[in-house]
């Protein structure tokens, strides 16, 4: 029993009823059903999806990096153009 009082499988079968008439209502198409990770890639797959995110880490943070460094010098470059400007 939970909390509410109701035991897993009487909320379960709610749902269940409940997805029902959503299809219904929804041109009777359901979504599809929760399938494991490991039934969706090989391990292989995985492990290249692993690299190519890492891979893909290091690129973003070295644009970031890079982006960084350019607004720090356009910005020191400004500042030195409008305090040269004020000075004269």
């Amino acid at each position: 029993m939970t909390e509410s009082g109701t035991s897993g499988e009487e909320t379960a079968a709610a749902a269940d009823e409940h997805s029902h008439g959503a299809d219904a209502a929804h041109g009777g198409h359901s979504a599809p059903a929760a399938v494991a990770l490991d039934q969706l890639f090989d391990r292989k797959d995985i492990a290249e999806f692993d690299n190519d995110d890492v891979t893909a880490g290091r690129v973003l943070c070295k644009l970031l990096s890079l982006f960084f460094l350019y607004t720090l010098i356009a910005m020191s470059f400004v500042a030195w153009l409008t305090l040269s400007g004020i000075m004269e």
